[in-house]
């Protein structure tokens, strides 16, 4: 049986970066689509759990005084590490 062709919607934007199961291609689009605007289908959706990860980056900066001064022999100090919280959703969640 041949899919019909389901106009896109403006909101409706394939996703590049990475993501949990199978990628949704031009080719599965109106399958998709058709999926997501049917709220029999949306009711009944179990949505997948992020997959949760931290990403660590060490900050160094140099430090001043409050005339503008070079403080400890112009090396740069350990501060508080950046936290970045990072979520991969699947691909139908989106």
């Amino acid at each position: 049986m041949k899919s019909k062709k389901v106009k896109d919607p403006s909101w409706f934007k394939l996703k590049r970066y990475p993501h949990i199961g199978l990628p949704i291609t031009s080719k599965s689009k109106n399958q998709v689509i058709r999926y997501i605007t049917n709220p029999e289908k949306i009711a009944k959706h179990a949505f997948c759990p992020f997959i949760h990860t931290q990403i660590i980056t060490p900050k160094f900066r140099k430090q001043y005084d409050q005339d503008g001064n070079i403080l400890h022999n112009g090396k740069r100090v350990r501060l508080k590490p950046k936290v970045r919280d990072i979520y991969y959703a699947n691909h139908w969640d989106c």
